[in-house]
C-alpha cells in the first residue's frame, strides 16, 4: 500500500458487514477505514479525509444522514 492509494471510511456498526465491504474495497486498491459507530465515524473522517465515506443509514447512536451532513 502506498499514501498514493484512495482512502475510504467504511461505518456500518455489524463488523461482519464492515469486514467485507472493507474485503472489496482493499481489493479495488483503497486504504480502509472502519468506525462502528456515528460518533466514531466523525472522528475517522476528520483525521483520515477519505475519499469515499460508505455510511449504513441506522447507526446505533445516531442517523447516517447526520453522518453525512
Amino acid at each position: 500500500m502506498t499514501d498514493a492509494m484512495f482512502r475510504a471510511l467504511v461505518v456500518e456498526d455489524d463488523p461482519d458487514i464492515r469486514a467485507i465491504i472493507r474485503t472489496l474495497l482493499e481489493a479495488e486498491g483503497f486504504r480502509v477505514v472502519q468506525a462502528g459507530s456515528a460518533g466514531r465515524a466523525l472522528v475517522e473522517a476528520r483525521s483520515h479525509q477519505p475519499d469515499l465515506v460508505i455510511v449504513d443509514l441506522g447507526l446505533p447512536d445516531g442517523d447516517g444522514q447526520q453522518v453525512i451532513r
